[in-house]
């Protein structure tokens, strides 16, 4: 039994021991104090980076994933290409493949909705590619809803041009939508001849799969070569917006002493203009001003010679005629080299062209 009066002094020290203890300083055994506000500091500080670092690991991972919103617009997108594939519109060499991520990641980020495919190929949160199969779960294909094919416009000599058959060409270029990837879908080159393009459009009506600027140039001028009297040009711009440069082409139209374009982009004042410009200069100051409206620097311009009526032309075509440098102090310089162009290229276009045999344009 301990004496009541040892009892009482021995509480008395465990008090005073968790009194010192809650105010940062321990009595050691040789009767020193040691501080502990700098070790709690220390605990601190290591807290705060494994914060830190676990919510920028977070970051990384939401910004490679993407949203939901993103993510189920993909699923969308794969489904409708996924659906052609099975009906056989989409020849599944026609389509690289890229990054596949599994169903359990898109799951995870999708919730507890049910997945639309199976694999979802993506590229940064955007659907870059699609593999050559994709499986769905529980959706059987009849009950898909396949997008109708665009219907190419029936042209011919006789149709008016300006605004009727021109408007009837961008809107048929436009049903295709725009390839928002960095992968086309046809194997195309500038190096061929009209022969070249006929065989592409045709393609691009077979799969009818998004098209990019290029592919809407070969379409404009497959479908405007009935109109012998209109001359067709393709210009190609180069911007460049902080370190990025980047390539666009469109096919300019001139008709009646007007110039105007047809074409496709990511924007729409990059695209077509109506058939109401003096001069094909204002018609790239146009184009100009509109780089500038979406923060782009317009570095330079080429325009190619006329495009061959004859969609049986074999000789390569000239896209890069003449170079323009998009510069004040290069204005008076482009003006005379568009002028010895127009003179050398553009009159006797217009006026040797023939008047040919009623026909229509479809490819």
């Amino acid at each position: 039994m301990i004496p009541k009066q040892r009892q009482i002094r021995n509480a008395d020290n465990a008090h005073q021991h968790n009194l010192s203890t809650t105010q940062g300083i321990i009595e050691s055994e040789s009767g020193t104090a040691m501080d502990l506000k700098p070790l709690e500091k220390h605990m601190n500080d290591m807290s705060r980076i494994i914060r830190k670092r676990s919510n920028s690991a977070a970051e990384k991972v939401d910004s490679k994933l993407g949203d939901r919103s993103s993510l189920e617009s993909n699923a969308r997108q794969s489904q409708t290409l996924s659906a052609k594939l099975q009906a056989g519109r989409v020849r599944p060499s026609k389509i690289p493949r890229r990054m596949v991520r599994s169903e359990k990641q898109d799951n995870a980020q999708l919730g507890d909705s049910q997945p639309l495919v199976k694999t979802v190929v993506l590229n940064n949160g955007v659907l870059t590619s699609m593999e050559s199969t994709i499986l769905f779960d529980d959706v059987p294909p009849d009950s898909l809803d396949f997008p109708p094919k665009p219907v190419p416009p029936v042209l011919s000599i006789d149709t008016q041009i300006y605004p009727y058959g021109l408007s009837l060409i961008q809107n048929y270029i436009n049903e295709f939508g725009y390839n928002h990837t960095s992968v086309p879908f046809y194997r195309m080159k500038k190096t061929g001849g009209t022969h070249h393009l006929l065989d592409i459009v045709r393609q691009i009506q077979e799969l009818s799969l998004p098209i990019q600027c290029v592919e809407a140039v070969f379409i404009a001028t497959v479908l405007s070569s009935v109109w012998t009297d209109v001359v067709r040009i393709p210009l190609s711009f180069k911007s460049k917006i902080e370190n990025s440069t980047h390539r666009h082409i469109v096919l300019a139209i001139y008709y009646n002493g007007k110039w105007g374009s047809l074409g496709i982009s990511r924007r729409s004042c990059l695209m077509d203009k109506a058939l109401e410009y003096d001069s094909l200069w204002n018609l790239i100051m146009d184009f100009s001003s509109a780089y500038e409206s979406v923060y782009h620097r317009l570095l330079s311009v080429y325009v190619g010679l006329p495009m061959p009526h004859d969609l049986e032309h074999e000789q390569p075509l000239t896209w890069k005629a003449i170079k323009l440098r998009i510069e004040k102090s290069e204005e008076d310089a482009n003006q005379f080299e568009i002028h010895k162009y127009m003179r050398r290229h553009l009159t006797s276009s217009v006026i040797s062209a023939p008047r040919k045999v009623k026909r229509t344009a479809n490819p």
